[in-house]
């Protein structure tokens, strides 16, 4: 566990604990399988930044997310 993530997850442990909050670490295809459809506000992802690798992030997540809801990523520079 890096110290970013743990940083993360010592930011959220409040709301981790009241079960507001789930932290997942893993490969998007695999880890949300497990989780219901229409289940997310939010999600952050901190993934590889090839696209194909993005593109897979994002059809596995568009599932997941309520209707209106957030998909939010790192490292975004426009045009490029």
């Amino acid at each position: 566990m890096n110290d970013r993530y743990k940083s993360a997850l010592a930011q959220f442990s409040n709301k981790i604990d009241a079960g507001e909050v789930c932290a997942i670490r893993g490969i998007s295809e695999f880890a949300l399988r497990a989780m219901d459809n229409n289940s997310f506000y939010f999600v952050c992802v901190g993934g590889n930044h090839l696209y194909d690798y993005v593109k897979k992030d994002l059809y596995w997540l568009f599932a997941k997310v309520r209707p209106g809801s957030i998909i939010s990523g790192d490292d975004y520079t426009p045009g490029g």
